[in-house]
This record gives structure tokens, C-alpha cells and sequence, in this order.
């Protein structure tokens, strides 16, 4: 692995972070950024020095902290109506963004799921459970049908909505599909659908470890540092 020169950080392992300066940064496996209560977390701290922090206080809807639970890192485990978001929404943000997500994704149960949307408007990115595919919305909805292979297991995905139009969408930093997209980016909800925060139907129901956002377009040398480091960090 080649990291780039002065990373901002680093994580739990000692391992410096690859890619510098991210809009917003939440990693389970740095205990720093946990505040937790019989092991149902209240916040999940932004790492970015942004300020983006993750918050839930109804207790009945925090994410459980399990320990060592993926590689020996601990993770949160968003089951069925548990989810996190920030507060209040922010600033839109623009493209180029990308996103990218160390997770469990959920088996076939005939829902859909979602992992991060915005904040109770478009865009959004989630999971159908029945079809085994992902889809993002982001102006524009589209899908891509990914292997059942990958559902139940931990993968890196990775999204990027791109100034010209292009929607990406990467597994284990692997192009799984291309589209165009529209809009802007207003972050964010955590395990549910912006403003759906008690709605079951539409919750992410399994374990996240990591969640990176940037407001530009990753290039392919930072594609590949970040994918490295999460696989190595994460055991994928």
C-alpha cells in the first residue's frame, strides 16, 4: 500500500488514514469517537474535524456498539429501527462527491434498505434486498444488480456523483456499474431513509464500521489507497 504524503490522521491500528481532508469521517474502531451507554451509542463523532457528528437520543433507536465484531475491530449494528443522523440538515453539498462505506451488507429479506440518504430530501443509496441490487438516487434514479455473493458479507462500496453528470458506483473499488446523475448532495441519515427515522420497512439492519465522505472526485491512485486500507483494516 502506498499512503499519501502527510495523512490527517490516524485510526485505530495506528494505521494512518490514506486520503486526506474528508468532509466528514466516522469510524467505529476509534473508541475516541464513540459515546455509549450499556453499549447503545448516542454519538458517533466526526473524525474530519468538521463537526458532522452522528447523534441519535432516543435510546430505543441507537445503535448497538459490538465489540471486536469484524476483524477484531469493533463496528455499530444498525438492526431493525436503529439509525443515527446529524442533527439538522447542512449545507448541500455539490459534485464531485464521494462516498464510501465499510458495512455488512444485509442478506435477501425482502426489503429495501438504506445505508446513508440524505436529510429528509434526494438524494439517497440503498440496497434491494429482493432483486440483490443497489440503488442510487441522486437526481436520477438508477440501479445496478450486484452479485448475491456479496449480500451478508462485509465489502467496501463506494459511490461517486461526479461534475459531469456520471453516477459510479464501486464494490471492493471495482466498477459495478455507471450512470448519469443531477443534483446536489445534503447530508445525512445513517441507517434509514431521510425523515423515515421509525419507518422498519426502510432501515439498513446490519453492522457499519466506516464511512468516509469527500466533496470532490477521488482519483484512481486515492481510489485504490482508501480500498487497500479499509481491506487490510477491515478484513475484506
Amino acid at each position: 500500500m502506498s499512503y499519501l504524503t502527510n495523512p490527517y490522521m490516524v485510526t485505530a491500528g495506528s494505521e494512518p488514514m490514506p486520503v486526506s481532508n474528508p468532509y466528514a469521517h466516522y469510524d467505529a474502531s476509534d473508541s475516541s469517537t464513540i459515546t455509549e451507554s450499556g453499549g447503545y451509542v448516542s454519538v458517533w463523532a466526526d473524525l474530519s474535524g468538521n463537526g458532522y457528528d452522528l447523534i441519535q437520543a432516543t435510546g430505543a433507536r441507537q445503535p448497538a456498539l459490538i465489540v471486536g465484531g469484524q476483524n477484531g475491530l469493533d463496528c455499530l449494528d444498525f438492526d431493525y429501527g436503529r439509525n443515527m443522523d446529524t442533527g439538522s440538515a447542512l449545507t448541500a453539498l455539490s459534485r464531485s462527491i464521494t462516498i464510501a462505506c465499510v458495512w455488512e451488507i444485509p442478506t435477501n429479506d425482502g426489503s429495501q434498505h438504506f445505508g446513508w440518504s440524505e436529510f429528509l430530501s434526494a438524494p439517497t443509496f440503498s440496497k434491494h434486498d429482493a432483486t440483490n441490487e443497489f440503488s442510487v438516487a441522486f437526481g436520477i434514479t438508477s440501479e445496478v444488480a450486484v452479485s448475491s455473493a456479496y449480500m451478508g458479507t462485509w465489502r467496501n462500496v463506494t459511490m461517486l456523483a461526479l461534475a459531469s453528470g456520471v453516477m459510479n458506483l464501486m464494490v471492493g473499488n471495482v466498477l459495478a456499474w455507471s450512470d448519469s446523475c443531477s443534483g446536489s448532495f445534503d447530508p445525512l441519515c445513517i441507517g434509514c431513509h431521510g425523515g423515515m427515522k421509525t419507518n422498519s420497512p426502510l432501515m439498513w439492519n446490519n453492522a457499519i464500521g466506516e464511512i468516509t465522505i469527500f466533496d470532490r472526485e477521488l482519483n484512481v491512485t486515492e481510489l485504490t489507497d482508501l480500498n487497500d486500507y479499509y481491506a487490510n483494516k477491515w478484513g475484506l
